[in-house]
């Protein structure tokens, strides 16, 4: 959906009226001397465990798109954000300026006329908020999914995929120490704000106001029919007429069978000039060392986890109809209450 008015109070009506004016796409530039290579640039913005990886492997699919070499080349990252000096690649907007832009997108694809760039964490950076509003044919595209679920998805992530969290950290404790600003290490500033970046709205409205009519929300947890309109909504705006009605589902939930391999293999993933530079090699690595250190079981969620989780969702629950006046549209399956028992 198009972002509509974001100062909108809550118990006014969605301006759908406004997001069907604006889903007949423009004309991108074809100026081969831009940065990206011309056409239009589509950037997946955020959040975070919300549906992002998905939603830019079906960008990714279609024959009208030139994907990023890797999901986040992280361009417009902040470089004096601690948290995310470990992820700052070889190429960057701050090292290198805006005319090496092009080449964090593949090479063999450039005359594609749609660019997508999947940084998921540019919502929340100061560098990008200043610099993409400023690209001609630039959208910005962000995932959003139920916000406690959000959080739940970030700790599993954390603790059971890439092992940044100690096995023994429960949901329990990691809300606690989120809270607290308790948690340290490269990833310090992510897990510290995982239930602010749950706040969507919050890190839209600057956005909205930067971008007028250029920012598209995907409702990834929504009704089939509601992300069906969201997936529509974004291939009309963007271009891209092979977009399907449903997102590829390439995140699946799994726990590494070695928490000292998997916290190994994330240092190794996000070094700076490795990973980026031998960007097929990477993904061969990665996918064998998912197969070998990888088991289908998912830890459940204690009762006392559970109840958490209800508790921070009823915390939570406002930003439902605050993402509805600042998105024009409402989530619907975020009313239904959560019941513990269905979470463990």
């Amino acid at each position: 959906n198009d972002v509509g008015d974001a100062r909108r109070s809550p118990d006014q009506p969605a301006r759908e009226s406004s997001r069907v004016a604006m889903s007949t796409p423009g004309q991108p530039s074809a100026d081969e001397s831009n940065p990206w290579g011309g056409g239009r640039l589509v950037v997946i913005g955020g959040f975070a465990k919300a549906g992002s990886s998905a939603l830019f492997e079906t960008l990714a699919a279609s024959a009208s798109v030139c994907p990023s070499i890797e999901k986040e080349p992280y361009f417009f990252v902040d470089h004096d954000n601690p948290g995310y000096q470990s992820i700052v690649r070889t190429t960057s907007l701050a090292t290198d300026g805006l005319d090496a832009y092009r080449s964090v997108f593949r090479a063999d694809a450039l005359h594609r006329p749609v660019k997508v760039d999947g940084s998921g964490n540019y919502i929340y950076q100061r560098t990008a908020l200043a610099a993409i509003p400023t690209l001609p044919d630039a959208l910005v595209v962000v995932t959003v999914r139920r916000p406690a679920l959000r959080v739940v998805s970030m700790f599993r992530w954390m603790r059971d995929q890439i092992g940044l969290l100690d096995p023994s950290i429960d949901f329990v404790r990691f809300v606690a120490d989120a809270r607290a600003g308790r948690h340290t290490g490269p990833t310090a500033s992510v897990l510290n704000g995982a239930i602010d970046h749950s706040r969507y709205s919050m890190h839209l409205e600057p956005w909205v106001t930067a971008m007028p009519g250029r920012i598209l929300v995907v409702r990834t947890d929504g009704t089939p029919e509601e992300l069906a309109d969201d997936l529509r909504t974004l291939g009309s705006r963007a271009g891209i007429a092979d977009l399907p009605d449903a997102m590829a589902r390439t995140n699946v939930s799994h726990t590494s069978r070695s928490h000292a391999l998997a916290r190994a293999a994330f240092h190794l993933g996000t070094s700076r000039n490795w990973r980026f530079k031998n960007a097929a090699p990477y993904v061969a690595a990665r996918n064998l060392y998912r197969r070998l250190n990888s088991s289908n079981e998912r830890r459940g969620l204690s009762p006392a986890e559970a109840d958490q989780v209800v508790r921070l969702d009823e915390e939570l629950a406002d930003e439902t109809d605050r993402l509805a006046a600042c998105i024009g549209a409402e989530c619907s399956t975020w009313r239904r209450p959560l019941h513990a028992d269905e979470l463990r």
